[in-house]
């Protein structure tokens, strides 16, 4: 059996086709999601994550599976802002590849690590993992050009003419960015083509440590900004190839975090017949951020800072969507209740 995960520091749920977005082009995320199993609300645990470990919990999986035989390969783009160490894997690769405007669409960062995996495809169908970490979105976003411009007629309408915007306005122009993702999803469809030319066994996952604000929001958090749902809402996507479990077009609504990814490997390797994304459902999901931490549980959100003089924030869930209706005056009591829940619990008894 293998497995193949691909990350990225920063790739938001909501720019992907699968996660409802109605207007970008992302046919091979849709795709895998609509073969496999979408995790609808997974959240990045540390929005300040510097090192694999406090992204997604890996280490100990690939000692296991280095304890098991199991190869692991590592491709990974220079510059990422996660640090992966290299004992951990049993090789690792960095590919720097051809960045910016001047790109060529096939020479850019994840267009070579693709390339390299599916030199690597051949000997991992049957036994090893692979895995591909890229930078992902970064704004201000710089696809090559071509790809900057494709959906500025999108915007006509709203009376914005790309073309006319100044540099900086569209290097941050939501248009930008879903040119950018657009490409990343080409090479990621040519990556799955890679891996889809036997019938062994083989996990998918694709996820990212965090999100990123790609596009306007209708209000302003002020310094509290950064724990917003654009920034630690991410994609959790997993396909399952094989006799062993059938995962087709299944949307799981429990709470998930980025940081399941290593043991969600590792229960593959261990048994794969019984393997299903539903392994450690969460109650409440805590995203550290360096201004304070956001608190998800099914019915709220709270975002909580930690030692300034902002006031908690507190948004129904999942009605407001975007996070524009305040109650935590009103309601207090959940405030508190979801930052303290053991004394919560010991009070109702």
């Amino acid at each position: 059996m293998s497995a193949l995960v691909v990350t990225f520091d920063q790739l938001p749920a909501s720019i992907l086709g699968c996660y409802g977005n109605e207007w970008i082009e992302t046919p091979h995320f849709d795709r895998l999601a609509a073969h496999g199993v979408v995790a609808d609300q997974c959240w990045a645990s540390h929005l300040e994550a510097t090192h694999m470990e406090e992204a997604f919990h890996v280490p100990g999986m690939l000692r296991e599976l280095a304890a098991r035989g199991v190869p692991t390969h590592l491709i990974r783009q220079d510059g990422s802002r996660l640090a992966f160490s290299e004992n951990d894997f049993s090789s690792i690769r960095t590919l720097s590849g051809e960045p910016g405007p001047a790109a060529k669409p096939d020479r850019i960062p994840f267009a070579e690590m693709v390339r390299a995996a599916q030199k690597i495809a051949p000997s991992l169908r049957e036994d090893g993992l692979l895995w591909l970490h890229a930078r992902g979105l970064e704004i201000p976003a710089e696809p090559p050009a071509g790809f900057a411009d494709l959906y500025g007629d999108e915007f006509e309408d709203r009376g914005v003419t790309f073309d006319k915007l100044s540099d900086d306005e569209q290097r941050t122009h939501p248009a930008t960015s879903a040119g950018m993702v657009s490409l990343l999803d080409h090479w990621l469809g040519q990556l799955l083509t890679a891996f889809s030319r036997d019938e062994h066994p083989q996990l998918t996952l694709v996820t990212a440590a965090q999100g990123t604000a790609w596009q306007p929001l209708p209000n302003s958090f002020g310094p509290l900004d950064a724990l917003r749902s654009q920034f630690a809402h991410v994609p959790l996507v997993a396909h399952v190839r094989g006799e062993v479990f059938s995962s087709s077009g299944q949307r799981d609504p429990q709470l998930r975090s980025a940081s399941q990814l290593g043991e969600l490997i590792a229960a593959w390797f261990r048994e794969p017949s019984s393997w299903h994304l539903s392994r450690g459902v969460a109650e409440r999901i805590v995203t550290k951020g360096a201004c304070g931490e956001r608190i998800t549980t099914p019915d709220w959100t709270a975002i909580v800072p930690v030692e300034s003089e902002e006031k908690p924030l507190l948004f129904r869930k999942p009605e407001d969507y975007w996070e524009v209706n305040n109650v935590a005056a009103v309601l207090p009591g959940v405030v508190e209740e979801m930052q303290f829940p053991d004394d919560a619990s010991a009070k109702r008894r």
